[in-house]
């Protein structure tokens, strides 16, 4: 049987680990490993030294789901790397997480399920959002904020001048001028 391990999280430097430490040696953690860092930096020190240490037949113990990922979708993909090497993983403050027990997994399981299926979700509604946008006329992306008269005085500055200093006594970039003619995105013609 490997070891067990604890990892602790909070979001900033005035915040303390205590706590967590304390609920992570109560429930029989042989090391502890934590970090004072926003969920969304990947680069932790204290989860990267963790993730070194474990090996097949370890246990990684957390106190709360939100310690160890940013979202669910971080949370599934870390505990999966888990699972590919054999480690366990354990919530202190929901029970039913325990992935070294067949309901654990099973839990874990229905979790990751829904999750995806909120995805492929999303994903759908966003598609039926662009095809109806598309069939009423409308481009995706930022609304243009260059305006023809713009890209006019451009075009006659350029017949004195090269393309990126008309461009530049404008006020445009080269590229959007560029982009704009490419796209069609001209209301007038040149």
């Amino acid at each position: 049987m490997g070891h067990v391990y604890g990892y602790a999280r909070v979001s900033t430097k005035s915040q303390s680990l205590d706590i967590q430490i304390k609920e992570l040696e109560a429930a029989g953690c042989k090391k502890i490993f934590g970090d004072k860092a926003s969920g969304k930096n990947t680069d932790r020190q204290g989860f990267l030294d963790l993730q070194d240490t474990l090996l097949e037949g370890d246990t990684v113990v957390i106190c709360k789901l939100d310690r160890i990922g940013r979202n669910l979708q971080d949370l599934i993909g870390i505990v999966n790397q888990f699972n590919d090497k054999g480690i366990g993983f354990k919530v202190l403050d929901n029970a039913a997480i325990d992935t070294t027990t067949p309901a654990g997994k099973l839990v874990f399981t229905v979790f990751a399920a829904v999750s995806e299926y909120e995805r492929h979700i999303i994903l759908e509604r966003t598609e039926k959002g662009r095809e109806a946008a598309r069939r009423s006329g409308r481009l995706g992306g930022r609304k243009r904020t260059i305006s023809d008269q713009q890209i006019e005085s451009v075009t006659k500055l350029m017949e004195t001048m090269p393309c990126g200093q008309a461009c530049a006594h404008i006020g445009i970039t080269r590229q959007s001028y560029y982009r704009i003619l490419r796209n069609g995105q001209k209301r007038s013609s040149l």
